[in-house]
């Protein structure tokens, strides 16, 4: 109820050449709200980072989106992530005991919640955030950091044995090949 009503769409169409040889695709469209997590996770560690060749520790803290000391680094209200989801696939059967399907998909997913980086503080921000109790030199908060595109293909091929007194094996091999890509 945080983040108002949405409309999903999912359209799914198959069609089959021969009995042996179908083509299927699906168009569709969905909505994610932040987690409880993702809005209020606060805590503070100690992370150690190399300064002039020195091991250095360092207190870092990760706030929630709608503290003050989150705010005072630029953090928003998340915004829910929307996707939009595309597959086309061909399916072969020449026969019970083989099939193979060669599967094409691409996921777009709209404002994609994320950690920021871990944003080292400047002396007026080390003072403003101590000013709200709490002493840090780097802090982050999550934040809707990116759009992404997921675009892959799968290839699955099984082949099914039979065996006596109705005993069977499936033996499949399948190639998956996905790669993601962000734009800030």
């Amino acid at each position: 109820s945080d983040f108002g009503n949405t409309t999903s769409a999912k359209g799914s169409a198959r069609y089959a050449f021969t009995d042996a040889l179908s083509l299927r695709g699906t168009a569709s469209s969905g909505f994610r709200a932040p987690s409880l997590a993702q809005q209020y996770y606060t805590i503070t560690t100690t992370n150690f980072q190399v300064i002039n060749g020195t091991n250095t520790p360092i207190e870092t803290g990760t706030f929630a989106v709608n503290t003050p000391q989150a705010r005072a680094l630029g953090a928003q209200d998340l915004k829910p992530e929307k996707a939009r989801n595309y597959s086309l696939g061909l399916q072969f059967q020449p026969n019970r005991n083989f099939t193979t399907s060669i599967d094409a998909y691409r996921i777009d997913i709209d404002n994609r919640i994320l950690f920021s980086a871990n944003l080292a503080l400047n002396s007026a921000l080390q003072a403003q955030l101590a000013a709200q109790g709490t002493a840090v030199g780097a802090a982050r908060y999550f934040t809707n950091a990116v759009d992404t595109r997921t675009e892959g293909v799968d290839v699955v091929s099984t082949f099914r044995m039979n065996f006596a007194q109705g005993a069977r094996a499936d033996l499949t091999l399948a190639e998956l090949r996905a790669m993601l890509r962000a734009a800030y």
